[in-house]
């Protein structure tokens, strides 16, 4: 009997600890990506600013780390690992032109194929470079898990997936900035 009321403590010691654990993991929220700016700002020295005018954002991005963009559009942006020859994708920022729609994040999702909003994915409230939006967690993108973060800009729709959720992963998120509002 001794031994039954051990084993029935230790059980519900050891679930309150997972319990306990799980919860503030899911409660980091916002604060398991965002750096405070005096880490970004050490972290970027001698990164390369890469620039997007067609949709006015700004990101630094390490020198061992190969991107490109679709081009002229400026609509999308991939920035890999390493070198792109076998590297995986670290971050993707795809821009839509938002200024004659005016589509809110929820009404941009509507005309989605996948409706991160409506289709049971874990969503959180979230700031980047001093603009609001929603961070999608742990994201199934093509068999890789991805946390994506829309940001309604009025006139542009600026939509990051991040795969990796290493440091440096996390500076170049912190370091993008918008201009031209």
């Amino acid at each position: 009997m001794f031994m039954r009321k051990i084993m029935v403590i230790s059980m519900i010691f050891v679930v309150g600890l997972l319990l306990t654990g799980c919860e503030s993991v899911r409660n980091l929220g916002e604060e398991s990506l965002h750096l405070s700016q005096s880490t970004v700002k050490g972290s970027v020295r001698g990164w390369v600013v890469y620039t997007n005018p067609a949709y006015r954002y700004e990101l630094r991005i390490p020198k061992d780390r190969a991107y490109g963009d679709s081009g002229e559009d400026g609509k999308e942006l991939y920035v890999y690992d390493g070198a792109v020859d076998g590297s995986q994708l670290a971050m993707k920022i795809t821009s839509t032109s938002n200024w004659k729609e005016g589509h809110s994040l929820e009404d941009f999702y509507q005309n989605q194929y996948v409706n991160y909003l409506e289709n049971g994915s874990e969503y959180s409230d979230i700031e980047i470079g001093g603009k609001s939006g929603k961070w999608f967690h742990d994201i199934d993108v093509v068999g890789h898990t991805a946390q994506i973060i829309a940001l309604d800009l009025s006139d542009r729709i600026i939509e990051i997936e991040l795969y990796g959720m290493e440091q440096k992963d996390k500076v170049m998120l912190n370091s993008l900035s918008f201009y031209g509002e």
